[in-house]
């Protein structure tokens, strides 16, 4: 890989600066310089290169210090590190820390071409293999939610383009209607797919508890702490964590979840050191938190850490007659215009009676077809006059109160 590669090059030399300007021009990259590390922090938070070529050992700093800023600002730049004899053990040590490899002093032109090329090889390789596999994850949208409606629609496409990105997202609706299944999808659709997602219910564990759960604790915290035990947070490190009906949160775990989105870090209880971490925080309430900031309930800084994007999802109140319109407009469609006015007569006795929740279906289900014994029912039930059809020969004979075939 050649072309325009961008290669920052950082030494405290100006000598070294200005021969692998040089070199790497001739070569046919694009190459920005620097003198010291803070300049080239500065460059890294500025701009995209593909790969940082660094001094070990600079006057104001390490570059060890900007591996560390190169994958804060810039993940995907390959660092090679540029080292003398005597300080090759720091070379080691950034290439334990992610650093892609490293050269000695004195090197000869040969030797850092063939590195930086196979550096560059490398970030190709895996930018195509995140590429191949976003899309095969978008194609792949998750099956557990179902709908075509409007609304419905509007939230895959919100979940598509949210899903890759480390934004905090609170998913709010009534009780029922998938808020599991969308912090699910968020997380199979993003790059943390192959780490795990850890659910945690906060209304069903005790106050007394909850602490614990989240952020682990040290032996003797508290009595019946007779080990260390690691928090969800912990075993949810670099996955999602998914906060269901945080609006239950107290008020004492409120200021430390908190301090958790910000600061990125936690303490288990008990213990004396902060703990770095690395969560996608999706979180999810049927409560108006607005109103409960109003309240005084809820933390107003902590809603708006978690309300960075909002996903309302919808009830499925109207989602019936939406279903048999469609249906009949699909029977219709091929049996000329006369068919048509049956679609107001099919759809009146279920306009009332559809459940407003996704288990509500199920129950619903459950009570159409077990709800009576077949020797109770009256014989009249099974006349034409009292027993519900379609009012159109060919659609799928429903009850009130039964979910959608299929």
């Amino acid at each position: 890989m050649t072309g325009m590669a961008r290669i920052l090059v950082v030494d405290d030399e100006l000598s070294m600066q200005e021969f692998l300007e040089i070199f790497f021009r001739s070569e046919g990259y694009d190459v920005v310089t620097a003198g010291d590390v803070a300049s080239g922090r500065l460059h890294l938070e500025s701009g995209d290169f593909d790969v940082l070529i660094t001094d070990v050992q600079m006057p104001d700093g390490s570059g060890l210090d900007l591996l560390e800023a190169a994958h804060e600002h810039s993940p995907d730049t390959m660092v090679i590190m540029i080292t003398a004899f005597a300080s090759t053990e720091s070379a080691i040590t950034a290439m334990k820390q992610g650093a892609y490899d490293y050269i000695t002093k004195p090197f000869n032109v040969d030797e850092i071409r063939i590195v930086v090329e196979k550096a560059l090889e490398k970030k190709l390789l895996s930018s195509e293999n995140k590429r191949l596999r976003t899309e095969l994850r978008s194609q792949e949208r998750d099956r557990s939610i179902i709908g075509n409606s409007q609304p419905m629609q509007r939230i895959f496409e919100l979940v598509h383009q949210v899903a890759d990105t480390k934004a905090t997202v609170l998913v709010t609706g009534e009780s029922g209607t998938g808020k599991e299944m969308v912090a699910r999808a968020l997380h199979q659709g993003g790059e943390r797919s192959e780490k795990p997602i850890v659910v945690v219910n906060c209304a069903a564990i005790p106050e007394n508890l909850l602490e614990s759960e989240l952020f682990g604790h040290v032996k003797g915290a508290f009595t019946g702490a007779i080990q260390n035990k690691a928090g969800l947070f912990e075993v949810a490190d670099r996955g999602t964590l998914f906060l269901d009906e945080v609006g239950e949160l107290p008020a004492s775990l409120q200021v430390k979840l908190l301090r958790v989105i910000q600061e990125r870090t936690f303490r288990r209880v008990g213990g004396t050191r902060d703990q770095k971490v690395d969560v996608r925080i999706v979180a999810a309430t049927n409560r108006r938190l607005e109103e409960e900031v109003r309240a005084g309930r809820f933390r107003e800084d902590l809603y708006y850490r978690l309300n960075v994007i909002e996903i309302r999802l919808p009830t499925l109140r109207g989602a019936w007659t939406t279903f048999l319109a469609s249906s009949i407009t699909s029977w219709t469609s091929a049996r000329g215009s006369s068919a048509r006015k049956c679609t107001a007569a099919a759809t009146r006795p279920w306009r009332s009676s559809w459940p407003t929740r996704s288990r509500g279906t199920c129950a619903s289900s459950r009570t159409s077809s077990r709800g009576r014994s077949p020797s109770r029912e009256p014989t009249r039930s099974r006349s034409r006059g009292c027993r519900p059809r379609s009012s159109i020969r060919g659609l799928p004979e429903i009850r009130p109160g039964s979910p959608p075939p299929g």
